[in-house]
């Protein structure tokens, strides 16, 4: 019924690395997948508190959280809540660097930002 939930949710492997993608899907659709670890989450929905569950966060255990959010939005995105429980993660938000890029190859993984 919510238009958020039927978004395209990506696993990507590559080398020792796992992003997962998850466009607007809240945390209920996200939490359905039983994906594991990994090692980049792209927060859902721009960091609103229905993308992020605490289950959702001790299943996939990410070491890096990349949130897509405008500085100052009219949401007040990404939510309290939403970094509290990715806390344990390395944080990148757009509003915060501009442009977040990662890039990895066999042995390393880092992130390229504008600012």
């Amino acid at each position: 019924s919510d238009t958020n939930d039927a978004s395209v949710v990506i696993l990507v492997s590559f080398y020792n690395y796992d992003f997962l993608f998850t466009g607007d899907a809240s945390s209920d659709v996200l939490e359905n997948y039983n994906i594991g670890d990994i090692e980049v989450l792209k927060a859902s929905h721009h960091g609103s508190k229905t993308g992020v569950s605490e289950e959702l966060v001790n299943e996939l255990s990410p070491e890096y959280s990349v949130i897509s959010v405008a500085a100052k939005n009219r949401y007040n995105h990404p939510h309290s809540e939403t970094l509290e429980l990715l806390k344990n993660s390395e944080i990148y938000m757009t509003s915060e660097f501009g442009n977040i890029t990662a890039v990895c190859d066999k042995s390393s993984l880092e992130f390229v930002t504008e600012k």
